[in-house]
């Protein structure tokens, strides 16, 4: 069996960052800048596009948002993405490498309950 491709580009790992939110913000904060604050304060309100605005990070090579209050990690689960605390002061390239086993790993779990599925619908066709 060949393994599954994940469901996004995991290249941009390689130069994965971890992005600073300061305190005072600048008066024109860059793209990703806005989109992890909006992504911290949806994710706090329990919003469900969260996972939309988490997962354009990802995509953007970004896997962690650093604040004054502590750290927290990008993580790619099976239905969406989320900001996890994250103890400590990451290293980038961990979490990259995390990230990218994390993917593969999901990319086998959703090929293994697709083909489930399909096994299942056949089944019921059969009548067993």
């Amino acid at each position: 069996m060949t393994n599954p491709l994940p469901a996004w580009d995991t290249t941009v790992l390689d130069t994965a960052t971890i992005i600073d939110i300061p305190d005072r913000l600048p008066e024109q904060p860059d793209p990703h800048l806005r989109l992890a604050l909006a992504a911290m304060t949806s994710q706090a309100a329990g919003h469900p596009d969260t996972t939309i605005r988490v997962a354009r990070l990802a995509h953007a090579g970004i896997v962690a948002i650093r604040t004054s209050i502590g750290c927290f990690e990008i993580r790619e689960l099976l239905d969406g993405w989320l900001l996890v605390h994250h103890p400590g002061d990451p290293d980038p390239t961990d979490l990259a490498a995390a990230a990218l086993l994390r993917a593969r790993r999901l990319a086998r779990t959703r090929l293994a309950r697709t083909r489930l599925a399909r096994t299942r619908v056949a089944d019921s066709g059969n009548g067993t």
